[in-house]
Formats: structure tokens, C-alpha cells, sequence
């Protein structure tokens, strides 16, 4: 049987769809545009290997200056030369309507636009191996966004082309406020996921601060196994990828993991002698959060703390209790602590 190919190894699999989700502004174009140079030059993507070939990336939203100035930022911090990137074409569709299909003359029925059947014909002719569309609902149209039907036809169009052309399509997608709440970036209705074969999801972390990663998470995978989360963050025009503390393998690896944690319960004591009760939940007392910013945390970030403390909740060695009384009522006070066992307090897990 023929092996399995991938514009991305494990995450953009070729002749397919693949839906990319994030926040405005949490940096899916620059990574997009990253993805395009590291196909034309064949370099790796995040740390994983691409298909070399030619790209084409399609922007409804930042036009070509704006495209030039972050390839120019891209290829400076990488010491690649911009001239290199003949292989790479930008189609600026800021302000024209983009849309790839319009309600046909009978009931139900949609025609391709002219826009797309040129595009479609300069896709076949130029071969290229990646397309990415910037983004989903600029070439949508005005269709409602709850029509399955239509929704499941748009993308029919995209996996068509990519099936027939022999390329990965990706297209970026802004996720709706349900979904940046519950985490699984989605937006408007769940066909165009069901229909696309794999979805990446890039995520902030909202309690984090500005030098917290991001988190590039692997949505859908019908092709392979889930992917594992990718942390990148922000450096000199690009993401790079992040090497998560504790990540090291043989002893460096458990002295990071160590010390990480013993931060961590350092500044629990510390807060819990202050009266101060921390949370595992994220909200204003967001343990990882609060300890930041002490002494205690030996200067790890919330990110390290944060799965620190996921550690020691699996390690059975910190709990949510009770952390004291409220001196007005006596009701108790709830926050995280240290799992005490029950032949050090008489049978009562307290601090």
C-alpha cells in the first residue's frame, strides 16, 4: 500500500484539509506564513519535517506590505535570504470578495465564482504543494454560518481541489466565543471540522502573561495519532518552539521536574502561612498565578508551575481542603494544600 504522505509530518496531511483555529491576534498567520517558507525552502516547521514544494498563501486580511514586512522578519531572525523564496506566492484579496461559491438559480444549488474557477485553474497549472486561506469565512460568503448543508458543500469544494491538484489546503479559522471558552476552537457549525481531516488549535494562555507560550494543539487527526501539544512562543519576528521544563530526559530531566515542584510547595507553605488560600482553578487566586510572584518560586514561570502542580495532584501529594475559618461565621475556607496522611493527624487529611 502507498505510505501515508504529509505536508507536515503528523499534523497537515497532503491532498486534505486541515482547519487552523486560534484567537485574533494570537499569531496564526505569522505561523502560517512560517509553515509556507519552511515548504519552499524544505526546512522543518516547529521541529517537524514538511513536504518541499510551492506554496501559496491567499490573504482576505492583512494585504502584501504587510505580508512582505513579516516574511522579511521571519527569513531575517532564520538567517534565510527572502530572495530565496521564488517558490512562494502571495494572492492580496484585502476588500474584494473572495467568496468561493454563490446561490445557484435553483433551490439549494451553489456555482463556484469566477475568482475560484481561475484560481482553481492557476492551482492545477502551478502545482504547488501547500495552499493556505486567510481565512475561512472571507471565502465562505454570505451563507449563514448554521447551514450544514452548505457548509459541508464549501468544504467539498477545498477537498476537491486539494485531492485533484495534489496539494494540503489550510485555512485559518477564528474561533467563537463558545469556543475559545471550552477550549476546542471551533465556530459557527461543527461541519466544517466533521469535514476537514485534521484541525490545529493555537491557544494563550490567558493567566499566563505576555511571555507565557502558546500551546499548538492537535484537534483532529484522522490520518494518525494525536498529536502531541507543541509550546511556541514569540521570538525576533517568530515562533520557536519551546523545550517544556522537565521535557529533558535521564537526570536532568527529574532534577527539573524537581525542582519545579519543590517551588511550588515551597510557596503553598508560604501562602498558606500568610492565610492566603490558593486555587488549582484558573480565576484571581489561580495558585501557579499567585506564586509567580513570591520569592518561593525560584524564578519559574506560570507555565512550569502550573504542570508542577498537575504532578503533585497525580502524586497524591497535594489536595483541595479545607485551609482554615473565616473569622466572622467559622464556615471553613477552601484551597489547595498538602495531602497529609491520615497516620500523621489522627485520621484527619488537614494542614
Amino acid at each position: 500500500m502507498p505510505p501515508r504522505e504529509w505536508a507536515v509530518d503528523g499534523l497537515v496531511p497532503f491532498k486534505s484539509v486541515t482547519l487552523f483555529s486560534g484567537d485574533g491576534g494570537s499569531g496564526k498567520s505569522t505561523l502560517a506564513l512560517q509553515l509556507c517558507c519552511a515548504t519552499v525552502l524544505g526546512r522543518s516547521w516547529l521541529g517537524r519535517e514538511t513536504r518541499a514544494g510551492r506554496a501559496a498563501y491567499v490573504s482576505c486580511e492583512d494585504d502584501q506590505g504587510e505580508l512582505h514586512r513579516r516574511l522579511d522578519a521571519i527569513c531575517g531572525a532564520e538567517n534565510w535570504g527572502i530572495g530565496d523564496l521564488s517558490g512562494l506566492e502571495l494572492f492580496d484579496r484585502v476588500g474584494l470578495d473572495s467568496a468561493i461559491m454563490y446561490r445557484g438559480k435553483g433551490f439549494g444549488e451553489v456555482e463556484e465564482s469566477p475568482w475560484w474557477i481561475g484560481f482553481s485553474n492557476w492551482v492545477v497549472e502551478n502545482q504547488p504543494g501547500l495552499i493556505v486561506l486567510d481565512s475561512l469565512y472571507d471565502f465562505y460568503g454570505n451563507f449563514s454560518q448554521l447551514d450544514m448543508g452548505t457548509a459541508r458543500m464549501f468544504m467539498g469544494r477545498l477537498r476537491e481541489l486539494a485531492k485533484d491538484s495534489g496539494c494540503a489546503i489550510m485555512v485559518l479559522w477564528h474561533p467563537s466565543k463558545s469556543g475559545l471558552e471550552s477550549g476546542d476552537g471551533t465556530s459557527g457549525n461543527v461541519a466544517f471540522r466533521n469535514a476537514s481531516r485534521s484541525m490545529l488549535y493555537l491557544e494563550k494562555d490567558r493567566d499566563g502573561g505576555l511571555d507565557a507560550p502558546l500551546t499548538l494543539k492537535g484537534k483532529k487527526s484522522n490520518y494518525g495519532p494525536a498529536a502531541e501539544e507543541v509550546l511556541v512562543r514569540w521570538e525576533n519576528g517568530r515562533f520557536v518552539p519551546v523545550v517544556q521544563t522537565g521535557s529533558e530526559s535521564g537526570a536532568l530531566g527529574g532534577i527539573s521536574r524537581r525542582n519545579a515542584e519543590t517551588a511550588f510547595l515551597d510557596a503553598l507553605d508560604a501562602a498558606t502561612a500568610q492565610g492566603r488560600p490558593v486555587s488549582h482553578s484558573k480565576g484571581a487566586n489561580f495558585a501557579p498565578k499567585i506564586f509567580v510572584g513570591m520569592p518561593q518560586s525560584a524564578g519559574f514561570k506560570i507555565y512550569d508551575l502550573n504542570r508542577a502542580m498537575e504532578r503533585l495532584f497525580a502524586n497524591g501529594l497535594i489536595e483541595v481542603g479545607q485551609v482554615g475559618t473565616y473569622a466572622s461565621n467559622r464556615h471553613p475556607k477552601m484551597g489547595l494544600r498538602r495531602k497529609v496522611s491520615s497516620s500523621q493527624d489522627g485520621g484527619q487529611s488537614d494542614v
